[in-house]
């Protein structure tokens, strides 16, 4: 392909890693000439310097002025490449390959907008994390591995699609793809608070282009992150992907979102029991949470450490015990259809017969039942991929059960609490805030416990506090 070539990565404080990604890229082995385009917003520690030592071009811009679209698209514009990559300052090539195997599908033919590859957990990561990453693309495809253009779609087409269709139809990641300069002069990346990546894909879609799924080009890329980061996460990611196919916007009450949160708390308690080796819980509330979430990562580090040390022991060697293990949790997953049917129940709100405010009242079990019974498809799922592969820790799967809990309870909230009603730009500027500086778990957990604690008498301004914090200043 005689194409040039634009890597484009924006970066914040991106630490001596970000060295170890820029050597990675500028290794790659490719015939066609590529630039590289940082597009820095206010690093404060060793990323501006390092940049100084790769032949890249560096363009600046305030902190304030960040967001997702509108960093890219200005990058965009000061590159020069007909194809431009886009990834993150934290993902690092697999190998050489990886450039010209992202690029490749461009010439099967004009009409393939964008091309986008494949996530793998960084070799230490924690098995919650590795799981959570596999089980995206297994849910996905069945023939996930293989190559794949997803062809336009007929913008009627696509307004009649259910919101599980739509998002499978419009997947899309910048933290690892490339896209066609002249389809992005058409469709720069819309001015969406979050999610630029997928509302792009859908414009590009239903505006006659396709767009092409290349496992072959692999990044590292994984976080071991807080709990209470994969609380804010996921509540965020469910709220952005729900505006943008337009899923279900009801509205739950202060008594049903105490009831999510008192129900992550019996989680936080359960685990806490199950790894103290019978020692007594002096702790209630909240602070069960802050807890569960210190002694998480701990245990998330041991894991780490595990998993390096067993990196090279081949998977033909697990013992009988592990796998009658990877069958028995295959078979409380249930059959793929049945878990479909499950997903498409909960993401279309089928779970909640009647949507009118007044039917709510007195629903905290119900609640509490529908969470337990999401959490467990989706726990049996990840533990069913954590036993086909990897190293297997005494902890392990109760830290899969809490993280995966988290997750539950932060979709579960972002799905059924209708979204606050602030100034446009000034919320997209608090997301863009939230989901990425450095989150401290005690600010989140501490932050949740004062709501928690206080008496609301006004249920919708209980709510809106609650979705700000999750959504906004936490």
């Amino acid at each position: 392909m005689n194409k040039n070539i634009s890597v484009i990565i924006p970066t914040k404080n991106g630490g001596e890693q970000f060295r170890e990604t820029l050597g990675a890229i500028f290794s790659q082995e490719i015939d066609v000439p590529f630039e590289v385009v940082v597009i820095d917003s206010g690093s404060t520690d060793q990323t501006l310097r390092i940049c100084n030592d790769f032949p890249v071009r560096l363009i600046q811009v305030p902190p304030a002025s960040f967001s997702h679209s509108s960093t890219r698209n200005k990058a965009i514009s000061k590159s020069t490449g007909e194809l431009c990559v886009l990834t993150v300052q934290d993902a690092i090539p697999v190998d050489r390959q990886w450039l010209a195997s992202l690029v490749a599908p461009f010439a099967k033919n004009d009409r393939i907008g964008g091309v986008y590859g494949r996530q793998v957990s960084k070799k230490d990561g924690s098995g919650f994390s590795r799981c959570c990453k596999d089980l995206w693309y297994r849910e996905w495809r069945r023939d996930w591995p293989q190559p794949y253009e997803q062809i336009p779609i007929d913008p009627e087409k696509w307004e009649k699609a259910t919101p599980e269709e739509k998002r499978s139809l419009s997947r899309f990641d910048n933290v690892n793809s490339c896209i066609r300069r002249s389809v992005w002069e058409q469709i720069p990346f819309p001015d969406v608070a979050y999610g630029e990546d997928v509302a792009w894909a859908i414009k590009v879609l239903t505006s006659g282009f396709s767009l092409y799924w290349q496992p072959e080009a692999c990044v590292y890329h994984s976080h071991e992150r807080p709990l209470g980061y994969e609380l804010q996460r996921s509540y965020v990611d469910t709220k952005s992907l729900a505006v943008l196919f337009s899923g279900n916007t009801t509205s739950m009450t202060h008594e049903m979102s105490r009831s999510v949160i008192n129900w992550l708390i019996k989680e936080a308690k359960s685990y806490l029991e199950a790894v103290s080796k019978g020692q007594e819980i002096n702790m209630e509330g909240v602070d069960l949470l802050s807890e569960a979430d210190r002694i998480w990562q701990i245990k998330k580090q041991e894991e780490r450490r595990v998993h390096r040390e067993s990196a090279t022991e081949s998977r033909l060697n697990r013992g009988l015990k592990e796998s009658l293990l990877y069958y028995y949790y295959g078979s409380l997953a249930g059959p793929r259809w049945l878990r479909k049917l499950c997903r498409d129940f909960f993401r279309q709100g089928k779970f909640f017969l009647r949507s009118t405010q007044e039917d709510f009242s007195g629903i905290g079990p119900s609640v509490t039942l529908k969470l337990h019974g999401i959490h467990r498809s989706f726990l049996n799922q990840l533990l069913q991929v954590h036993m086909a592969g990897g190293p297997q820790t005494a902890g392990t799967k109760q830290s899969i059960r809490l993280g995966s809990a988290v997750m539950v309870a932060g979709s579960f909230l972002g799905q059924y609490l209708r979204p606050v009603t602030v100034a446009g730009e000034n919320h997209k500027k608090n997301i863009n805030i939230a989901m990425n500086r450095p989150v401290d778990h005690q600010d989140v957990w501490h932050t949740l416990d004062e709501w928690y604690q206080q008496a609301h008498e006004d249920d919708s301004a209980a709510l809106s506090r609650l979705a700000e914090l999750l959504g906004n200043d936490v």
